[in-house]
């Protein structure tokens, strides 16, 4: 019996040990995905594609501005020639504008998905590498230790992974 209560003390203790011996961290998630310098490098490039499309849509417009110019000095039956050609540009430009909106979003959430993989990969990689048993979301506790979090050391980690896979390509 005594055998028996030491065996159950001695795996209670044992136990102990090794639940204490865990290492736990948490990560502004937010933080992570908007200082991460991918995320900075897509933004940059989808800002400059929408610019290029908004530039496109100004051209058209201006084009559309000097129909209706034209359409001032002309006689009726000319009127309405231009008026057709006027609605078939306005209706362009709708139309090319839409896409080019629809086009920009599914770029965007494609990008921000790729890039939330990476940062998810590149959290299990560090995690792995440091010993960490569990990683949370720093966003979904009510209290956290500012020394449990470790989201500062992530962003160095990723931007320095990706400035290694940048100077590869």
């Amino acid at each position: 019996m005594k055998k028996l209560i030491f065996l159950i003390v001695g795996m209670i203790f044992v136990a102990g040990s090794v639940w204490s011996a865990d290492k736990y961290a948490c990560i502004n998630l937010e933080k992570v995905f908007n200082e991460y310098q991918k995320t900075k490098d897509e933004e940059e490039k989808l800002t400059a594609e929408g610019k290029q499309k908004q530039a496109e849509i100004d051209t058209r417009l201006k084009e559309i501005d000097k129909l209706k110019g034209e359409m001032d000095l002309l006689n009726d039956k000319e009127k309405e020639k231009k008026k057709k050609e006027l609605d078939k540009k306005m209706n362009e430009l709708r139309q090319f504008d839409r896409q080019a909106r629809a086009d920009l979003m599914k770029k965007r959430d494609t990008i921000i998905r790729e890039i939330l993989d990476e940062i998810d990969q590149g959290i299990q990689e560090y995690a792995k590498s440091k010993g960490y048993t569990i990683i949370f979301n720093s966003k979904a506790l009510l209290y956290k230790q500012d020394k449990l979090d470790i989201t500062d050391e992530v962003i160095n980690y990723l931007n320095n992974k990706y400035k290694k896979e940048k100077k590869r390509k």
